[in-house]
């Protein structure tokens, strides 16, 4: 292969973030605290602890048999990111972590995944 030109698309397609929808009258759409647009900045570490925050709050609720564990990475990472230099590989490892033990879990995998890759984006 000579080179990745991304993703094309035709016919109604329409990309936001990290979402695709192709087809009529299709629709697509990542939300981070609402819609994300094309092109969006990068979310800063305090954003990053915020949403930390609301997936602690969100497996607090939960019944996930692992849940106890997951907020103390989470509050590590968080942790982490509060630092005066964050070691972000860290952070990443504890979010990839979290978000494997939350892959069944779809609205907090996916919280997890959007924090993984905020972090990777810093």
């Amino acid at each position: 292969m000579a080179g990745n030109s991304g993703i094309s698309a035709g016919g109604g397609a329409q990309v936001w973030g990290n979402a695709v929808a192709s087809g009529p009258d299709s629709k697509a759409e990542v939300r981070i605290k609402g819609p994300v647009e094309a092109g969006a900045r990068q979310p800063t570490p305090q954003e990053i602890r915020g949403m930390l925050a609301d997936l602690s709050a969100e497996l607090r609720r939960s019944d996930h048999p692992d849940r106890d564990e997951l907020i103390e990475d989470i509050e590590a990472a968080d942790s982490e990111l509060a630092a005066e230099q964050p070691r972000l590989g860290k952070v990443g490892r504890l979010m990839a972590g979290v978000r494997s033990a939350l892959d069944g879990v779809t609205a907090l995998a996916t919280l997890a995944a959007t924090i993984e890759r905020a972090v990777h984006g810093l």
